[in-house]
């Protein structure tokens, strides 16, 4: 995990492959199907190939991306 920043209550973070179960509930969100789209994430599998390709490219390719936000506490 390569750290961002942190507070007390929050951690900001670059996605790991790890994060996979998370990606894959969060784009198969009701709210994020009505409102972003369909990213065919179907599978825990399809949901590592989803941050490889997208989030860890942009990381490995252009030096940024999308980052994770969560709480220190919980994770």
């Amino acid at each position: 995990m390569n750290l961002i920043v942190e507070t007390y209550r929050l951690s900001i973070s670059e996605f790991t492959i790890e994060d996979a179960p998370f990606m894959y509930a969060l784009v198969n969100d009701p709210g994020w199907l009505h409102n972003i789209g369909d990213r065919k994430v179907y599978s825990i599998a399809d949901a590592e190939n989803y941050l490889l390709n997208n989030n860890l490219k942009s990381y490995r390719e252009i030096g940024f991306g999308f980052w994770k936000v969560s709480l220190v506490d919980t994770g």
